[in-house]
């Protein structure tokens, strides 16, 4: 297991522990599990970014399609990106939908 020592700002340091609390409670781990996931967002953010252009950009309905199944295994991060898809691509509409639902779905079972 890695260790990273580093330092941040007043403000973001209770910001964060603020919405780790509100979110998960007072459990020793929580911040450290707040945190990898954090890291986990922010280093998945490029990649969603672009498949999410890759659909936009290209007219042919199954390739996007298929980038919309790519996004839609990336997890709850790329929820954002779905949805702007469902609003934009008439092609790739439903399975984008088909895919949030299926994440939420994960979700409530987890």
């Amino acid at each position: 297991m890695g260790k990273i020592n580093f330092v941040i700002s007043d403000e973001v340091d209770k910001k964060f522990r603020e919405e780790v609390f509100k979110r998960k409670g007072m459990k020793k781990g929580n911040l450290t599990e707040a945190l990898e996931e954090a890291l986990k967002l922010w280093i998945k953010s490029p990649v969603i970014k672009n498949l999410e252009e890759a659909v936009l950009s290209t007219v042919d309905g199954r390739t996007q399609i298929e980038g919309v199944k790519a996004l839609g295994a990336e997890g709850e991060s790329a929820i954002p990106s779905l949805s702007r898809i469902a609003k934009i691509s008439q092609w790739a509409r439903e399975e984008a939908l088909k895919q949030i639902n299926a994440i939420r779905s994960a979700q409530k079972q987890d």
